[in-house]
């Protein structure tokens, strides 16, 4: 009798994670739809259409991927996770790993805990926030570019996951000695710091990290291999020598989105001295997609600045000899968009054709 009232209590508490499970899911579709005015109209044909979009993004460039260039739009299943252990600190692929390791193990062992248990249903929970969307995207060959930039929302279950690993590792050495403890907490510890001060010494190229799973070593070897896309830091690092290489000079920079946004972050007495043009420029930053592979070549004889990570380049600023230009699309206004101020010239272009 004994028995069966445990097997009873058991199975209530199954029905009722599974009830709150139910609940949770159907309060979530609701806000979601609540907070999406663009579904109000019609709810399934406008959320097929929102999916079809994000798995086929209107964009077509190539990049750099374990020394070949990928087209955005045939990544390999392997592309996503490649990223996550190559661009990883260590110390959090290990806390991954041995959370996710742990919580497999005790779940496969006994699978009705990792209902009733709420560290293990936890753990189940970041496990498939983490695996499902990685496994879409392979099965429906979306759109991904610029490394894996459009699945950084994976950053939150990897972190949950890896203070999960940190709490079984806790666990687990608990009843060590003392001197074994200790030497955990400090290897676990340093792997932070040294995380911590690497990010430090990149400022504010922070977002190019690569870690020790890749040749950071050999010169140039790793921008043949990936893409190191430091976006408008990059371009802004390139702007900020040419301002304080020439102080009192108006010069003209080769315009492109980067080199814009770049631009943007500048002060205002700063922006005025630069001119973007789209054709006659006194010198052209280069970086992200401009500097990928191998073959691209960076001359010393035109080169006027440039700054590694890991000894690749991934900012580079090249002098010409030039007198006059056209201003640039990407010169975008105070208080526009760059989209908005596309659409005004796209329109005005077709205007006059």
């Amino acid at each position: 009798a004994g028995g069966g009232g445990g097997g009873g209590g058991g199975g209530g508490r199954v029905a009722h994670v599974l009830a709150s499970s139910c609940v949770f899911i159907a309060a979530s579709v609701s806000v979601y739809y609540a907070v999406s005015p663009f579904l109000w109209t019609d709810p399934i044909a406008s959320f097929t259409s929102l999916l079809q979009t994000f798995s086929k993004h209107p964009t077509n460039p190539s990049q750099m991927f374990q020394g070949n260039f990928v087209n955005a739009h045939h990544v390999p299943p392997h592309f996503v996770p490649t990223w996550i252990a190559i661009t990883t600190p260590p110390a959090t692929l290990l806390l991954m790993a041995a959370g996710a390791v742990m919580t497999c193990a005790h779940s496969l062992a006994r699978p009705l805990r990792a209902l009733q248990n709420t560290d293990l249903r936890f753990g189940v929970l970041l496990l498939a926030l983490l695996a499902m969307p990685i496994a879409a995207v392979a099965l429906v060959n979306a759109t991904l570019y610029d490394g894996w930039r459009q699945m950084y929302f994976l950053y939150a279950p990897m972190c949950l996951l890896a203070v999960t690993g940190l709490h079984w590792i806790s666990a687990a050495t608990h009843k060590l000695p003392g001197p074994w403890k200790a030497i955990g907490y400090f290897l676990v510890g340093a792997g932070m710091v040294t995380t911590a001060v690497e990010m430090v010494l990149l400022h504010p190229l922070q977002t190019s990290y690569f870690n020790f799973l890749v040749d950071r070593q050999t010169p140039e070897h790793l921008r043949s291999q990936y893409a190191i896309d430091p976006r408008a830091n990059g371009c802004r690092e390139g702007l900020v020598h040419l301002l304080q290489r020439y102080p009192h000079t108006t010069f003209k920079v080769l315009g492109r989105y980067e080199v814009n946004k770049g631009w943007h972050t500048l002060p205002k007495e700063d922006r005025e001295r630069i001119i973007e043009v789209k054709e006659d420029a006194d010198f052209d930053v280069l970086c992200g997609r401009k500097l990928y592979g191998a073959s691209v070549n960076i001359n010393e004889s035109d080169t006027v600045f440039t700054q590694k990570v890991y000894n690749n380049t991934i900012v580079a600023v090249k002098s010409f000899s030039c007198r006059s230009g056209e201003p640039v699309l990407w010169n975008v206004p105070e208080g526009k968009s760059p989209w908005e101020t596309l659409a005004e010239a796209w329109e005005a272009r077709q205007a006059a054709h």
